[in-house]
This record gives structure tokens, C-alpha cells and sequence, in this order.
């Protein structure tokens, strides 16, 4: 990965989002909206490497819509930093089956971990803010991961798009 054209994504898990799991909603239309007119100046900047922790939520939303903007840009990448293989312990069928899917259509995959522990998770967000040169944020609440990978990212010098 070329450090200088990879960006990285944090954002919030439903439960933290204004509209929970409701992806018919018209904010989280939006912030998806947002999402890919980012994503699309990163590339006429350059950047084609992107770096999905794969939490539900925005990273989800982010990994989706790399995929989307692989089919017309040659060359764009979708990297997703697995914290840990069990990372979809407990979650529901169809979020899994929609998580194996973003794995599957990957380009690469990375597990930084072998069992899931809060330190899986801070190791996932280091390592994609220490792969980046830029760091996409939707963080709805200020708090949680989201809040302390931007601050790790602020403490790199690792600037921060701010989606919300």
C-alpha cells in the first residue's frame, strides 16, 4: 500500500447513527450520498487504496460504496483491516452474509488479531490511520472508537475529512 494514496475510514456503528439501522432514511441516504462524492474527488486527487475497518454502520457503508466506484475507476482498491476473524460474533445473519460478501469482492484482507478484545479493535483503527494519508470520518456521536481513531489520527498528523 502506497501510504500517500491510501485513505482510511472510521464511523459510527448504528446504534450511534441518528437513523439506527434504518438505511431508508433519508440521513443515512445522505451520508452514503456524501460518502461517494468524497470518495470520488480522493480518486481525481489520486488515491486508490481504501482502507474499510468493517464494522456495521459506516464502514460498511464506506466498503460498499468503494466496490460501487471500482466498477467504472481501473485501479481503485478496497482493502478491508479485519480486527479479528470472529469480528461477526453474535451479529445477525443478514449482516454477516452482507460482511462475507464485502470480503469476498475485496482486494485484500488483512486480520490483525486472532481472537476479538478491545485491543483488536484499537490495533484495526492504528493500523489503518499508520496505512493512510487521509482519514474519512462519519461520526455522529464524539465518542467510542470513531472519536479516539480521529484523535490518533490528529496525533500522526493524518487529516480528517469530516462527513457529519
Amino acid at each position: 500500500m502506497d501510504k500517500s494514496k491510501t485513505c482510511a475510514f472510521t464511523g459510527n456503528r448504528p446504534s450511534k447513527l441518528p437513523w439506527g439501522e434504518n438505511e431508508a432514511d433519508y440521513g443515512c441516504v445522505a451520508a452514503k450520498n456524501r460518502i461517494t462524492e468524497v470518495l470520488r474527488a480522493l480518486i481525481g486527487r489520486g488515491y486508490d487504496t481504501f482502507v474499510s475497518g468493517m464494522a456495521q454502520g459506516g464502514d460498511t457503508y464506506f466498503a460498499e460504496a468503494v466496490l460501487s466506484l471500482k466498477e467504472k475507476n481501473a485501479g481503485v482498491r478496497l482493502v478491508c483491516a479485519v480486527p479479528c476473524p470472529d469480528q461477526t460474533t453474535g451479529w445477525k445473519s443478514a449482516d454477516v452474509e452482507r460482511y462475507d460478501s464485502i470480503l469476498s469482492r475485496a482486494d485484500e484482507v488483512i486480520t490483525l488479531s486472532a481472537h476479538y478484545s478491545t485491543y483488536a479493535m484499537h490495533k484495526r483503527n492504528r493500523f489503518m490511520v499508520d496505512s493512510a494519508s487521509v482519514l474519512v470520518s462519519l461520526d455522529a456521536t464524539g465518542d467510542g472508537g470513531t472519536q479516539s481513531t480521529k484523535r490518533y489520527a490528529e496525533k500522526c498528523g493524518v487529516p480528517i475529512i469530516e462527513l457529519f
